[in-house]
């Protein structure tokens, strides 16, 4: 009696393995590129957003009397959000119902007194979702002067 060997096709276990091992080398490279590129991304979004910020802050100095900025008018944090929105949407900022959706987990903000004027300045310092405490962009601090990044939390 003669069996007949049907020719079955497929890969070997070696093929398969090596397919395995370059998806590892590929993935090895690709996810910190990945990681890198979204913080990134998260960063340039925060800074834009402290940007809109600043505008925002610069149309309610030139409005008020005495070109001061504003004292008062919100708590830090996430208590103060729905307060500093509303005074943003007010200055044409629009921002978003929910800080975190914002880009921000935590915020202070802080007038400054120059020559007795409490208001001639102020600087807010935002705490980046998103971004390691050790990458600069994970803190965003608005000034008047400009928009800067820092390492840190809050």
């Amino acid at each position: 009696m003669l069996i007949k060997r049907k020719d079955f096709r497929g890969f070997t276990l070696v093929e398969l393995m090596i397919v395995v091992a370059i998806v590892g080398i590929l993935a090895m490279v690709a996810v910190p590129n990945f990681v890198r590129y979204r913080t990134r991304a998260i960063v340039a979004t925060a800074t834009g957003t402290g940007e809109a910020i600043r505008s925002a802050m610069a149309m309610y100095a030139t409005s008020s009397e005495g070109n001061l900025f504003p004292v008062g008018l919100w708590a830090d944090g996430e208590a103060g959000w729905p307060a500093l929105r509303s005074f943003m949407a007010v200055n044409g900022t629009t921002m978003k119902e929910n800080m975190r959706e914002q880009g921000f987990q935590n915020f202070i903000y802080q007038p400054l007194e120059v020559r007795g004027e409490l208001g001639s300045d102020y600087f807010f310092i935002f705490q980046t979702t998103g971004v390691l405490a050790t990458q600069p962009g994970s803190l965003i601090e608005v000034r008047p002067s400009g928009v800067n990044r820092w390492t840190g939390t809050l």
